[in-house]
C-alpha cells in the first residue's frame, strides 16, 4: 500500500512540475498546428519529398488566388528512361510554385518557364542572392551593379525578381516569339543564355539547319541537353558547354537536362492562358483570350466611379508597361490605348498600332484595324444594333471610339473599353452595349514568328551565362 501511495505521489509531483507542463504544452501546440496546417494539405509522398529536402511548414496550396494544380509528371523521362527531374528538385519546385504562379497570372506566361530558369541558374534557391550580383535568375546585365546584393532575400524580393524575369521575357528575350510553341520557347531560352558561336556550330555539326542551330539552340546544352544520345556527353565526347561566362572555360556538358527538356517534363507548352486565374477585380470567365484579358484589365460593371477617378486595375497598370503603351498622353484612360494594350499584352498582335481614333491623319489605330484584313476581318452582318451576331473578342469601332465585345454566361452583350472624353476620361470598365454607329472586326491573325530582333539588353553573341552559380540539387 505504501509503495502505491509513494508511486502516486511521485507521479503527481512529476506531472505538476512546471518544466513538464511547459514542455507538454509546447508539444501539444506543435502537434495541433502540424496536423491541421501541414498534413491536411499534402499527401504522404509530397511530405516525404519535403522531409528529405529540409522543407518544413510548407503549405503547397497557399497560392493566393492563383489556380494551383498538381504537377503533371507524365513526361518526366529522358530518352534513356531516367527521370528528367529528381524528387528533390520536384519538391523544391512545388515549394516555389506559388511564387511562379503569381507572376504567371500577372504576366500571362506559363509558370513552368520560371521554374526551369530558376533551376538552371541557381538550383531553385529562392532564399539567397548569389555572390556574382546577378540575382536569383542570373540577370547578366546586372553583373556590375549592386542591384542584387549577395545574401539572404525575403519572399517579397523573390516574388519581385520573378516579376522582373517575366518582364524581361516579354520585353526582350521572348519579344516577337510565340511562346505557346516549342520553337518559340527554345528561341527564348537560347537568347536568354546567350547565343554562343560554339553552340551554333555544335548544332550544325549535329545536322540541324541554320535556323535550328542559330535561332532555336538545338546545339546548346542549356536548351537541349540530354534530348537524345548525341546530346549526352556520356555518349558524345564532342558535346560541350561553356563552364564560365564569356566561354573562358569549355568542357563536356553536365549531366542534367536542358531547359526545354525540363519544361516539357513539367507539362509546359501549348496554350497556357486558359489555366491562369488573375487576382484583379474581374477574373477570366469566357475562355477567349482577348476578352478575358480585357476583363482582367477592367473595373466590373457597377464600379464606374473607380474608372472616372482614373484609378486603374493593378494588372492593367502593369500591362501598360509591358505593352509599351503607358507613355501615351492620356495614359490608360483612352480607348485606343486600352485595346492596343490588350492585343500587345496577349502577344496576339504585338504590332498593334497605338494610338488615335479621331478623324484625319491622327487616326492611327482605326486605320490599322481597317487596313489589315489578314488580321482583322470585317463582320458585314453587324449593322451597329444587332449585337447577337457578334462573337467574344470582336472589336467594334467608329471614328471616335473602339471597344471589345463579349457575352456573359447568360448571353448578354457587354463592352470592355476605356475613354478619353471632352468632359470626363475613364480607365477600362465593363458596360452594356449601346448604338453608336459601330462597325465590327474579328481578329483572325496571329503572331507565329521565331525571328529574333536585336535588343540592347541581349547577351553578347559569343558569350554565355550558363550555370555560373548552379550546383546540383541533392536529395
Amino acid at each position: 500500500m505504501n509503495k502505491v501511495k509513494n508511486l502516486s505521489k511521485n507521479l503527481k509531483k512529476f506531472f505538476l512540475n512546471p518544466r513538464f507542463l511547459v514542455s507538454f504544452f509546447i508539444l501539444l501546440t506543435f502537434t495541433i498546428i502540424n496536423a491541421t496546417y501541414v498534413h491536411a494539405e499534402n499527401d504522404d509522398n509530397v511530405l516525404d519529398f519535403y522531409d528529405s529536402n529540409n522543407i518544413f511548414y510548407y503549405d503547397g496550396k497557399a497560392s493566393n488566388c492563383v489556380s494551383s494544380t498538381p504537377l503533371d509528371l507524365s513526361g518526366n523521362k529522358l530518352y534513356n528512361g531516367d527521370p528528367v527531374l529528381t524528387e528533390g528538385q520536384l519538391a523544391l519546385i512545388e515549394k516555389n510554385k506559388p511564387i511562379y504562379e503569381q507572376s504567371a497570372a500577372k504576366y500571362n506566361l506559363p509558370w513552368q518557364m520560371f521554374a526551369v530558369i530558376h533551376n538552371m541558374e541557381t538550383s531553385l534557391n529562392g532564399t539567397r542572392n548569389p555572390d556574382n550580383h546577378q540575382g536569383i535568375y542570373q540577370f547578366y546585365e546586372a553583373r556590375n551593379t549592386n542591384r542584387y546584393p549577395p545574401g539572404p532575400v525575403t519572399l517579397e524580393e523573390f516574388q519581385k525578381q520573378t516579376d522582373e524575369l517575366a518582364q524581361q521575357i516579354l520585353s526582350d528575350y521572348g519579344k516577337g516569339l510565340d511562346l505557346t510553341t516549342d520553337d518559340g520557347v527554345k528561341a527564348m531560352w537560347f537568347k536568354y543564355n546567350g547565343r554562343a558561336k560554339i553552340y551554333v556550330n555544335q548544332g550544325r555539326d549535329l545536322g540541324f539547319n541554320d535556323t535550328q542551330a542559330s535561332q532555336l539552340g538545338e546545339g546548346s546544352p542549356y536548351v537541349m541537353n540530354l534530348a537524345d544520345a548525341n546530346r549526352d556527353s556520356r555518349n558524345n565526347k564532342n558535346w560541350l558547354e561553356c563552364k564560365k561566362d564569356k566561354c573562358t572555360v569549355i568542357g563536356p556538358a553536365s549531366i542534367r537536362a536542358g531547359t526545354f527538356i525540363q519544361y516539357k517534363a513539367l507539362g509546359g507548352g501549348g496554350s497556357f492562358t486558359s489555366s491562369v486565374i488573375s487576382c484583379g477585380p474581374a477574373s477570366a470567365e469566357t475562355g477567349n483570350l482577348i476578352v478575358d484579358t480585357a476583363i482582367s484589365f477592367s473595373w466590373p460593371e457597377g464600379q464606374e466611379a473607380e474608372a472616372v477617378k482614373l484609378n486603374m486595375v493593378d494588372k492593367y497598370e502593369e500591362a501598360l508597361k509591358i505593352a509599351n503603351t503607358g507613355h501615351h498622353v492620356y495614359h490608360g484612360a483612352s480607348c485606343d490605348v486600352f485595346v492596343a494594350t490588350v492585343m500587345r499584352y496577349t502577344k496576339l498582335d504585338p504590332d498593334f498600332v497605338c494610338c488615335g481614333m479621331s478623324a484625319g491623319t491622327g487616326r492611327a489605330t482605326g486605320k490599322y484595324v481597317e487596313g489589315n484584313p489578314s488580321k482583322y476581318q470585317p463582320v458585314p452582318e453587324f449593322d451597329g444594333t444587332n449585337w447577337n451576331v457578334l462573337q467574344n473578342g470582336d472589336i467594334v469601332m467608329n471614328h471616335q471610339h473602339i471597344a471589345i465585345f463579349f457575352k456573359t454566361k447568360d448571353g448578354v452583350g457587354k463592352l470592355a473599353h476605356a475613354s478619353k472624353g471632352e468632359i470626363v476620361s475613364k480607365t477600362p470598365r465593363i458596360t452594356g452595349t449601346y448604338n453608336y454607329g459601330f462597325k465590327a472586326y474579328r481578329f483572325i491573325g496571329g503572331n507565329i514568328s521565331t525571328n529574333q530582333t536585336n535588343s540592347t539588353n541581349q547577351k553578347p553573341t559569343n558569350n554565355t551565362t550558363n550555370n555560373t552559380t548552379n550546383t546540383p540539387t541533392t536529395e
